[in-house]
């Protein structure tokens, strides 16, 4: 393609545009990655929880990382999914804590372990 005098001006404006555009979602994906409430989501997931009685303990001032969040998240989820398949349980613990050097999730039931015979997944056997 050839590229005249008149057009050299446009072509400059549509790479800063496209350019500014870029940098633009970028910053509204950093803003919504670092606006995750990871205590609010943990709280929405025991709450919604119907299976047994459920406690929330959350000690943790803040978890900048949204990589180490989004873990969290979806650990509880399948830990939770995992005590209504395959518990007897009455009591679920969540506890989310911040130590000097680490974060620590415990997720506790008082169920025991369900034995249904055959089994098609890759967990408990």
């Amino acid at each position: 393609r050839i590229i005249d005098s008149e057009s050299k001006p446009l072509i400059t404006l549509e790479k800063t545009l496209n350019l500014a555009m870029d940098n633009i979602r970028q910053s509204v994906h950093n803003l919504y990655d670092t606006s995750i409430d990871l205590y609010l989501q943990l709280k929405m997931l025991t709450e919604s929880f119907e299976f047994c009685d459920i406690f929330l303990e959350y000690n943790v001032e803040e978890i900048y990382n949204s990589q180490i969040k989004y873990a969290i998240i979806a650990i509880v989820k399948e830990a939770l999914s995992n005590i209504i398949k395959h518990s007897n349980a009455t009591k679920v613990n969540v506890s989310m804590i911040e130590h000097p050097a680490f974060y620590q999730l415990i997720i506790y039931d008082n169920g025991s372990k369900l034995c249904s015979g055959e089994t098609t997944g890759i967990g408990l056997k």
